[in-house]
């Protein structure tokens, strides 16, 4: 019999408390299998059998729970449903995932709303409000900056441990990579092209009429959790199936996705010491 699992990748030798994993994932009946380390010789990876097959609300609990964990600490956890098939796609959210920043964020650094921005930024990715308002009051404070900084931003902004070397395994497999984000539209364009990814969902901003600086609205509605989650669950080419994708993501609006797909991995690019997600990516690929 096929049973659901959950995989902890952690730094070599951390002293991450495993009972809080264990208290978490309690009420799923979890069998403890053998601990490994990774093939680089840099990552212990713990992996239990979960007795209960996680239905998509449960699962989403367990993922709502285990985030606080990962966006802390230097660890990342793999979901794999029993259904699922072999990887052939992946999607991804970006900042804080595989950029080791966030946009709006870096777009006010070192002016007076860096605070402001930074506290809001890190309420609505923990889940202690409404995305999709959060986000439309953060975007506000991004009136009069050009639309070209944004399309700048995206050759600038630091990624995250081992992405471009994700990027490239990504492509020798020939997988289908697709970037899921709420960020906006001329800065994701941008990191689509230099990650080498195939598609994108953005939120778009509204410019002045001049086309060249920004107003501080959107055009229209919110990349939020929903959006996420269909993009996730259906290829648009409609070639691989759900049980087929790979999620990616860190933050609660990426929740519903990491839910909805065969496989989901929680991984946070802004902690001290982000795990190389290329190494973690190789492993759970050739599992």
């Amino acid at each position: 019999m096929k049973y659901d699992r959950l995989y902890l990748y952690t730094e070599r030798n951390s002293n991450i408390d495993l009972g809080g994993i264990e208290q978490l994932i309690a009420p799923y009946a979890p069998k403890q299998l053998d601990a490994r380390v990774s093939a680089d010789g840099a990552m212990d990876i713990y992996q239990w059998e979960l007795g209960e097959t996680l239905a998509i609300d449960t699962k989403q609990t367990l993922i709502t729970g285990l985030l606080p964990l990962v966006r802390s600490q230097s660890c990342a956890v793999y979901l794999r449903n029993k259904d699922a098939q072999a990887i052939k796609r992946i999607v991804s959210d970006l900042d804080g995932t595989l950029v080791r920043d966030e946009l709006l964020v870096a777009l006010v650094r070192g002016k007076a709303q860096e605070e402001m921005m930074k506290a809001e930024t890190e309420h609505a990715m923990s889940g202690h409000c409404a995305f999709e308002e959060n986000f439309r009051h953060r975007v506000q404070w991004l009136r009069g900056i050009g639309a070209t900084t944004l399309e700048e931003f995206a050759y600038q902004i630091p990624l995250t441990k081992g992405a471009e070397l994700f990027s490239y395994f990504v492509q020798g497999e020939e997988l289908r990579f697709d970037l899921a984000s709420s960020n906006l539209a001329p800065y994701v364009h941008n990191m689509c092209i230099r990650l080498n990814a195939n598609e994108y969902i953005a939120s778009m901003p509204l410019l002045e009429d001049d086309d060249e600086t920004l107003t501080g609205a959107l055009e229209e509605a919110i990349i939020g959790a929903k959006e996420k989650r269909q993009f996730a669950e259906k290829d648009p080419h409609a070639r691989v199936s759900s049980e087929a994708t790979l999620t990616i993501g860190d933050g609660a609006n990426d929740i519903e996705m990491l839910s909805a797909t065969g496989h989901a991995l929680l991984y946070c690019s802004l902690v001290s010491q982000p795990l190389d997600i290329a190494h973690i990516s190789t492993d759970i690929y050739f599992q």
